[in-house]
């Protein structure tokens, strides 16, 4: 009996819209691999659900990185974009407002 409800509760999760998001700190000062420096660094968390959304924010020497990665179903073109332009908006007035702090 239990075989027949925890199948299609499985099945049912993994078919349905799906977020994650991760805030990663990355090394303080750039690294190397294989001798060459490492010019930048990106991460996105597993996402294996249909219609699913990512998000994956990392520090790495001195810089951040957001990377968004969606899924298109009907209906959502453009999210990710959206969702890029957005933080990339508020992340400017962040700055601006950090700045205008710092000059007080």
């Amino acid at each position: 009996m239990q075989a027949r409800l925890v199948k299609p509760a499985i099945e049912l999760t993994a078919q349905s819209f799906m977020g994650v998001c991760t805030n990663v700190p990355g090394p303080p000062e750039a690294v190397t691999l294989c001798g060459s420096k490492v010019l930048s660094w990106t991460v996105l968390p597993p996402s294996g659900a249909r219609d699913s959304l990512a998000l994956g924010i990392i520090s790495y020497a001195g810089k951040l990185s957001v990377s968004v990665m969606a899924d298109a179903p009907p209906g959502s073109d453009g999210v990710a974009r959206d969702i890029v332009d957005q933080f990339e908006r508020r992340l400017a007035e962040y700055i601006r407002i950090a700045k205008d702090a710092v000059k007080q």
